[in-house]
């Protein structure tokens, strides 16, 4: 990933306090180089997830910025129109996480959302179009039994991913499922086929979502 000093200066005030965009000591770990998957962990959401959710949560009852599926949740769009300081400081993150990515600062946000899932709710394989990378942020994994270890697993399945090809290239044998704690942002390119598993717990199960592209300026 490229690195660029002023990231680490950029703020955003939220409660009455200057928060950096990107923390200088944030946790970057290489999950492929070829293609492009990177995670990423923050370590102050005390200071932004409860009023986040709180804020997405109200936003799933309006029609107008939810779509309910039959299996796969509530998603609740546009994250980066909410408007609320701690949207605005996660849909920066983001967007800094892209640009450091892809090594280029004219980012386009195509699509925006946070995945709300209840009890026996996941998410089946698919990539994105018009993007060429996308970014999970994972607000709050819910309190899933857990008990294969893979309840509301976030997960990357594709032949292009040498992870998912542990025993002969371009066959995918296994899944690759970074850890995604709260705090957890991963990015990877948009046409990489990836799912969630299904979600057991009785409380909310939430994440946001963004995808990217550049602009042609």
């Amino acid at each position: 990933m490229s690195k660029d000093d002023q990231i680490y200066k950029d703020k955003i005030k939220v409660r009455g306090k200057s928060i950096n965009i990107w923390p200088a000591k944030t946790e970057v770990l290489e999950i492929s180089d070829s293609p492009m998957t990177y995670l990423a962990h923050f370590d102050d959401i005390e200071k932004y997830h409860d009023k986040l959710k709180e804020r997405i949560l109200e936003l799933e009852k309006e029609e107008s910025h939810t779509h309910r599926f039959k299996i796969g949740g509530s998603k609740v769009r546009y994250v980066h129109e909410w408007g609320t300081a701690e949207s605005k400081l996660i849909n920066a993150r983001a967007t800094a996480f892209f640009c450091q990515a892809v090594g280029r600062s004219n980012a386009v946000i195509t699509a925006s959302w946070a995945s709300i899932s209840r009890k026996n709710e996941y998410l089946a394989g698919h990539s994105h179009d018009d993007c060429i990378a996308s970014v999970v942020y994972m607000l709050e994994p819910g309190n899933g039994k857990n008990e294969n270890g893979l309840d509301g697993k976030f997960a990357i399945t594709d032949p292009r991913v040498p992870g998912c090809c542990n025993k002969e290239e371009g066959r995918v044998t296994m899944e690759v499922s970074p850890d995604m704690k709260p705090g957890a942002m991963i990015i990877f390119p948009s046409e990489l086929v990836h799912h969630v598993h299904p979600y057991t717990g009785d409380e909310p199960r939430i994440t946001l979502a963004w995808n990217f592209k550049l602009s042609e300026k």
